[in-house]
């Protein structure tokens, strides 16, 4: 149950299965642990098929670069639209801890998301 494992960090994780069009490297925001990791991507734009759908839109959270200079090199976007289970072999490379307007941004984004059930929200807002 993720042990060495931290809510409200960044991750680094090789591979990233659910990366559309292909697994590919990307950060991660880790928000909560329930049984496993549990997070966003992170991406330095919004997809242009997130920008015209307006209830994808509204669960993008906006993360600084210069309040997470251990990992981020721009301003960038948390997207809170789904949330994602990582195993905890995944997150083995941590980054920085979110910063708490970022957190806050998450909490509001992810308040707004269609998908997540609500005992996640719950642990996401509360937390």
């Amino acid at each position: 149950m993720g042990a060495n494992i931290d809510a409200w960090r960044i991750y680094f994780v090789k591979d990233v299965r659910q990366a559309i069009p292909r697994a590919k490297d990307k950060l991660i925001a880790i928000v909560c642990i329930p049984k496993r990791g549990m997070g966003f991507m992170i991406s330095t734009e919004i997809d242009v098929w997130i920008q015209i759908d307006e209830e994808r839109l509204a669960c993008q959270a906006n993360i600084l670069a210069d309040e997470h200079s251990g990992c981020l090199t721009h301003d960038s976007w948390v997207n809170c639209y789904n949330l994602l289970a990582f195993w905890d072999e995944e997150l083995v490379n941590p980054r920085d801890f979110i910063s708490p307007n970022a957190k806050s941004s998450i909490q509001d984004a992810a308040r707004k998301s269609p998908t997540i059930e609500q005992r996640y929200k719950d642990q996401i807002i509360n937390s």
